[in-house]
C-alpha cells in the first residue's frame, strides 16, 4: 500500500517524546531574522506545517510553518522568511507508523537531541533518524 503524505497543513509530532513540533517565538526585525524549529514545551498551541511536493511526487516535499521555508543550517533546523525552503524527503516508516523527514540527498533526518542536563529543544538534523528511534 502507498503511504505516500499528500499535501496538505499537518501537526508535526516527536516521535521520541510524542510532544508537538514549532517555532521559537521572537520580536519582529527588520530584515527578518531565522527562527529555530523546536519541539514545544506541553499545553502550547501548536502550529500546522504547510507541506507540498516537489520534484513531481518522489517523496521530495518542502516543509513550511507560519509562512516561513524550513532549512538546516549550522546542524540546526531553522525557519526563514527570506531564503529559499529545502527539499526534505518524507517517507512512511512502516515499524515506526510514522512519517520521517530526511535530508534529499542525504540520510539525515529531523531528530530532537536532547544531551543529559541540556534543555536544548530544538531540532537537529542528524545522521539516520529512522534507525536510532529519536525522529519527530
Amino acid at each position: 500500500m502507498d503511504k505516500r503524505l499528500l499535501p496538505g497543513q499537518y501537526y508535526i509530532t516527536s516521535l521520541q517524546n510524542n510532544e508537538n513540533l514549532g517555532v521559537s517565538q521572537s520580536l519582529p526585525v527588520i530584515p527578518p531574522l531565522p527562527v529555530p524549529v523546536i519541539v514545544l514545551h506541553p499545553g502550547v498551541l501548536p502550529p500546522k506545517f504547510t507541506v507540498e511536493v516537489v520534484n513531481g511526487g518522489d517523496n521530495t516535499y518542502v516543509i513550511k510553518v507560519e509562512g516561513r521555508n524550513t532549512l538546516g543550517r549550522e546542524d540546526r533546523v531553522f525557519a526563514f522568511a527570506d531564503q529559499p525552503a529545502e527539499e526534505w524527503v518524507i517517507l512512511y516508516r512502516e515499524y515506526n507508523g510514522a512519517y520521517t523527514i530526511e535530508r534529499r540527498d542525504q540520510p539525515i533526518g529531523w531528530t530532537v537531541q536532547q544531551p543529559e542536563g541540556v534543555e536544548d529543544r530544538q531540532v537537529w538534523p542528524n545522521a539516520s533518524p529512522a534507525y536510532e528511534g529519536n525522529c519527530p
